[in-house]
């Protein structure tokens, strides 16, 4: 995957647009996880139905972008992992590689979600520690690149600029990092921020609850790219927004009710 900032865009406006989730049922999804995991912990990107924008924006950029290669920190419950293995599923013609790095792999709730995946999935890889311990290794050691990078792992400032440093240098160019938490975690965006982004653009993801951004790598600055002229003038406010990095707010949305 070598992403333009063009499709990026196109992808993020796409989202911005939508009243209502499309590419999954929220539903279902809640059922499956009920079947599976009966006593899992929250707080995960789904949070049992409190959110639904998380992953229909993942759903969106994966439908989008195709990325092959995808790595998260924090595996927690299991949630995206399930999220970004069936969503690939539904939109590919073709398996994907997901790397999914979890430092409390000891815990009970985590081996069972694991084992589950494991059992169903072919193309999930568990990389068990602490990620400033054990992902540069082994990303270095089994020669991986990254196309989609998702950070939700130690939410302290340290943790997320360290895990933010591990990834970069395993993006592909016209790769990303995507950031959760952006808002309501001021630790998490502080360390990704402190991070050296040069030669990076940073685009905020529309709906998304509690904020987050995502950083495409090697990519000229948009502004100078005169397919931003072929949008249209309400597209272009929404280009605005989306490319608005000074943005210092955006509302929480409350408990949904399925759409």
């Amino acid at each position: 995957m070598n992403i333009t900032e063009q499709q990026l865009i196109e992808s993020l406006i796409t989202l911005y647009k939508k009243e209502k989730v499309s590419l999954y049922d929220p539903k279902v999804f809640k059922t499956l996880l009920n079947n599976n995991f009966p006593k899992r912990p929250t707080g995960d990107i789904f949070n049992m139905g409190d959110y639904i924008w998380k992953i229909e924006s993942f759903s969106q950029l994966i439908k989008d972008l195709q990325p092959l290669n995808i790595l998260e920190i924090g595996f927690n419950v299991g949630t995206s992992s399930i999220m970004f293995l069936r969503q690939a599923e539904k939109f590919f013609d073709f398996p994907i590689s997901l790397y999914s790095c979890e430092k409390m792999h000891h815990r009970e709730h985590v081996k069972k979600a694991v084992n589950f995946i494991e059992n169903h999935f072919s193309n999930f890889n568990f990389i068990p520690g602490d990620s400033t311990e054990v992902l540069d290794k082994y990303l270095s050691k089994n020669e991986i690149k990254i196309d989609f990078a998702f950070i939700d792992g130690d939410h302290s400032h340290k943790g997320a600029y360290n895990d933010v440093n591990i990834v970069q240098p395993y993006i592909k160019e016209g790769g990303m990092i995507f950031i959760d938490d952006w808002y309501n975690c001021p630790a998490v965006r502080g360390g990704a921020l402190e991070a050296n982004w040069e030669g990076w653009s940073r685009f905020e993801v529309p709906k998304y609850e509690n904020g987050a951004y995502i950083f495409l790598k090697n990519k000229p600055k948009t502004q100078n790219i005169n397919w931003i002229d072929k949008f249209s003038d309400n597209d272009k406010k929404i280009f605005e927004k989306i490319l608005n990095t000074n943005n210092p707010k955006i509302s929480k949305r409350k408990k949904s009710s399925y759409e």
